[in-house]
């Protein structure tokens, strides 16, 4: 079946951070956000309110890692910060709460998001084919900032869909992440290409569906404790139907250059 669209992952595939500053900085920056939003309602900020969104950061992320590990549903940042709130005796609604922790999220810029260097060109080549773009990542931060983040970096114009796990509430490799962003193109599986980092995540999803997978290889500690695991039988050997190094590999794969 001719290839139709391609989809891509979002961290360490079409950018990354640089540097992460360390947690008092992003304490001091989820605090300082987190009084602009508690003025807005009219509350008093203290120490306790400030902290709401950045404990349920930390809670948040630990419930996400256990998901990824067993049941795959994606935790609701929102509900966890509600769920903080209520056991600390501060009156939030759950509306509240997704609009604290979307407020609180640290900028991409302050936590060094930057595009690799072929990442633009890749998207604009991928468009100019007449190939359909869109985005499937695991994430805590979705919603409209997630979206603002590619306006940001200039790469709106290419990307058509963005589907985040926590908007949905799956984890990749579960199925129910990839369909809406296949929906929205009006693809099926057998007609789209998933590049991504992770052998579990972005290849063992995509071969499940049906897609034909795009490993963008990694040599850091998470690649090779994800290849550890499938040695140890704790994973499946996910077999990609490709392998890149760069991202500008992907205009060079075989079953996107059939003229």
């Amino acid at each position: 079946m001719t290839i139709r669209a391609i989809l891509f992952d979002l961290g360490d595939t079409l950018w990354h951070h640089l540097s992460i500053p360390p947690p008092a900085d992003l304490m001091a920056e989820a605090a300082r956000r987190a009084r602009e939003v508690l003025a807005g309602w009219g509350m008093t900020p203290d120490a306790q309110l400030e902290r709401l969104a950045f404990d349920a950061y930390f809670t948040a992320q630990a419930a996400e890692l256990e998901a990824y590990r067993t049941h795959l549903e994606s935790p609701d940042p929102a509900a966890v910060v509600h769920s903080l709130a209520v056991e600390r005796g501060v009156g939030l609604s759950l509306e509240q709460a997704r609009e604290l922790w979307e407020a609180c999220r640290p900028s991409g810029r302050f936590l060094s998001r930057t595009p690799f260097p072929d990442t633009a060109d890749t998207l604009r080549w991928v468009r100019e084919r007449g190939y359909r773009l869109g985005v499937v990542t695991n994430t805590l931060f979705g919603g409209q900032p997630l979206r603002d983040e590619f306006v940001e970096e200039g790469l709106d114009g290419y990307v058509e869909v963005v589907v985040a796990s926590c908007d949905v509430g799956y984890m990749k490799p579960h199925p129910s992440v990839f369909q809406p962003a296949l929906d929205a193109l009006g693809v099926a599986p057998q007609e789209t290409v998933m590049v991504g980092d992770s052998l579990r995540a972005d290849v063992g999803g995509a071969k499940a569906l049906g897609m034909t997978a795009v490993w963008k290889r990694r040599a850091d500690a998470i690649a090779q404790a994800e290849m550890a695991w499938q040695k140890a039988g704790l994973i499946p050997p996910f077999e990609p139907d490709y392998v890149i190094d760069s991202l500008w590999e992907v205009t060079r794969l075989p079953i996107l250059n059939h003229d």
